[in-house]
């Protein structure tokens, strides 16, 4: 896979992608121990207010948590030139990929769910619905 820098991405309490934007040289140095990820972004509205009260703003003095990458992830981005995407679970622990997650974390929240339904005997089968609307750009009325 060819690309000279990469966003390490985590998403909100509602579904926003937060990033990092990394060199290539960077994160193949960092990713096993950790990228720092400024943990008060997981605490923002989609207006960029902050949440209080969350456990994650001044309650922590706003500290980092560490992503940590799944490669299985990693694609180049079509929309950026010589940039790639790639997401991971954000941990409490530098160099320990093992540290418990950082509990607003939706992708954690995701795996123990979705390990919790394993453990009954049961499976998730989900796809997701994504809704857009074309408009033409000279009378601005949608073409659908």
């Amino acid at each position: 896979m060819d690309f000279d820098y990469i966003r390490v991405e985590t998403e909100d309490t509602y579904g926003i992608s937060r990033s990092n934007f990394l060199t290539k040289e960077c994160f193949l140095k960092e990713k096993s121990k950790g990228i720092p990820f400024p943990l008060p972004c997981l605490a923002l509205t989609p207006a960029l207010d902050m949440v209080e009260d969350t456990g994650y703003t001044e309650e922590v003095n706003a500290c980092d948590g560490f992503l940590y990458p799944d490669l299985t992830t990693l694609k180049t981005l079509p929309w950026l030139p010589d940039t790639a995407s790639v997401f991971g679970d954000l941990r409490t622990k530098h160099n320990d990929p093992c540290s418990p997650f950082v509990g607003i974390s939706t992708r954690a929240l995701c795996k123990q769910a979705l390990e919790k339904l394993e453990t009954l005997g049961y499976s998730l089968f989900a796809a997701y619905e994504y809704e857009f609307h074309p408009f033409d750009l000279k009378t601005k009325k949608r073409t659908l």
